[in-house]
C-alpha cells in the first residue's frame, strides 16, 4: 500500500513540484488559480469561500 510521503516522493522524482513554493508560484498565480477554483461560484461544503478567501489559502499555503 502507497502512503502518502510514499506518493510525495515518487512525485519529487518524476521531477514535479509538490508544493506552491517550488512551483514559484507569485502573487498573479495565486491570484488566477483563485479565479478557476471559484469560477463557477463559491466553494466549500461548511463555509462557501469566494476567490478572496481562496487566494488567502493559497498565500497560507506557500
Amino acid at each position: 500500500m502507497r502512503t502518502f510521503p510514499a506518493w510525495i516522493k515518487y512525485v519529487r522524482e518524476a521531477g514535479l513540484p509538490t508544493t506552491l513554493s517550488e512551483e514559484n508560484a507569485d502573487e498573479g498565480r495565486l491570484e488566477e488559480l483563485a479565479a478557476k477554483c471559484t469560477m463557477d461560484g463559491p466553494v466549500g461544503g461548511l463555509e462557501k469561500l469566494g476567490k478572496e478567501d481562496v487566494v488567502r489559502i493559497l498565500n497560507l499555503a506557500r
